[in-house]
């Protein structure tokens, strides 16, 4: 098991997607649009798809997630929940094949635009009791429907969206 760089981490991820894949489940606290119309271009229409966030209302707030993540996977078919206290970043294949890391399910995460965050992580090949140790955390989930969709965007719209965010020192 070796530590990869930002680079390796995004390549690894990428020729992960392109294989046979039959399922994927990623757990990252922070979800945003763009990787998840990267990832619609690049899965099986076959493929099963369960995305987990954080989405808490000042992540929605500030920008670090989504809340339209909810619509487009619901379009595609994916399920797309939330645990109000998660903060892994985990990205598994067929339930053999994990990758884990700092990187979020963002752009900036994933360098997906040539640039963003200095992440590192690794791969890892699932053992039975990885496998229940994911099961444990995917029975926290609450997954997501229409109703609570409108809800948090009534909520989220009540409020203003700072939209901007500072710049970095140095």
């Amino acid at each position: 098991m070796a530590i990869l760089g930002s680079l390796e981490f995004k390549n690894l991820l990428i020729n992960s997607v392109h294989s046979d894949l039959k399922n994927i489940l990623i757990f990252s606290a922070f979800i945003k649009n763009d990787p998840i119309n990267w990832l619609a271009e690049q899965v099986p229409s076959d493929c099963s798809v369960s995305v987990v966030a954080r989405f808490q209302p000042n992540d929605l707030n500030v920008g670090a997630s989504d809340l339209e993540v909810y619509k487009k996977c619901s379009e595609l078919g994916w399920k797309f929940g939330f645990i109000k206290n998660l903060h892994s970043k985990v990205y598994i294949f067929n339930d053999d094949t994990a990758l884990l890391g700092s990187a979020n399910f963002t752009s900036s995460g994933l360098n997906l635009d040539g640039y963003g965050n200095i992440e590192m992580g690794t791969e890892v090949k699932l053992s039975d009791e990885d496998r229940a140790t994911i099961k444990s955390l995917y029975s926290q989930v609450t997954w997501m429907n229409d109703e609570m969709y409108e809800q948090m965007k009534k909520e989220l719209d009540a409020h203003q969206i700072i939209e901007s965010k500072p710049k970095p020192f140095g």
